[in-house]
């Protein structure tokens, strides 16, 4: 089951970067080459949370493949405070060089200055974002991959692109609207695999097929 849904992720992910960045587009260039210059950023910044999400993924099949529910907890608990620990480290370097990182890909004052203000969304959500791949990636591990493929569906093709066509289009808050529509979408997801993973149903998921 794993494999099929994570081709699907892939697909619906490559939609809605689509479907955001026709929002974006709307901008005015300055924004757009800011925006494409934050995303790259993002990008990079997902390398940790994915890191940390395929070590779990192992980790947790592995012990649940074993019938060691006590140890899947536990790795996934652990895997969970490192990947907060680097993630906050992450977002701090967003805070304090926000300037110089968006400097390494332009020197436009403008874009620079707005840049580093978007960073700071950006710096706010990297907690929930490397958490979201390490829940995700344990679920993943317990073979609940369908709950995780149903989340995404909702948060990426419905709530970022409808937020940041609100709050772009309508209340006129230009790139800031579509930050605080990705924001929004990271954040919602973090709650909702954190929900799954509090209630334990994973658990029984990979323990029914041994």
């Amino acid at each position: 089951m794993g494999y099929p849904v994570n081709r699907y992720i892939v697909s619906i992910s490559v939609r809605q970067r689509i479907q955001y960045a026709r929002v974006v587009a709307t901008l005015d260039s300055d924004s757009y080459a800011t925006h494409n210059i934050c995303m790259n950023i993002q990008s990079i910044s997902f390398m940790i949370g994915q890191a940390f999400g395929v070590a779990t993924t192992t980790l947790t099949g592995q012990c649940l493949g074993k019938r060691r529910v006590d140890v899947a907890k536990k790795y996934m608990k652990d895997t969970a405070r490192l990947g907060l620990a680097v993630s906050l480290l992450l977002a701090l370097s967003f805070v304090l060089g926000g300037r110089f990182l968006m400097g390494l890909y332009t020197d436009e004052a403008a874009v620079i200055q707005m840049g580093a203000e978007i960073l700071l969304f950006l710096a706010a959500i990297q907690p929930f974002q490397c958490l979201q791949f390490i829940y995700s990636g344990g679920l993943s591990g317990a073979g609940d991959s369908r709950y995780t493929a149903v989340v995404i569906f909702i948060t990426i093709l419905i709530i970022r692109p409808g937020l940041a066509m609100l709050l772009v289009t309508r209340f006129h808050y230009g790139l800031y609207g579509a930050w605080i529509a990705l924001a929004a979408d990271q954040l919602l997801r973090s709650i909702l695999i954190w929900l799954r993973y509090q209630s334990g149903r994973w658990i029984y998921v990979k323990l029914k097929e041994v």
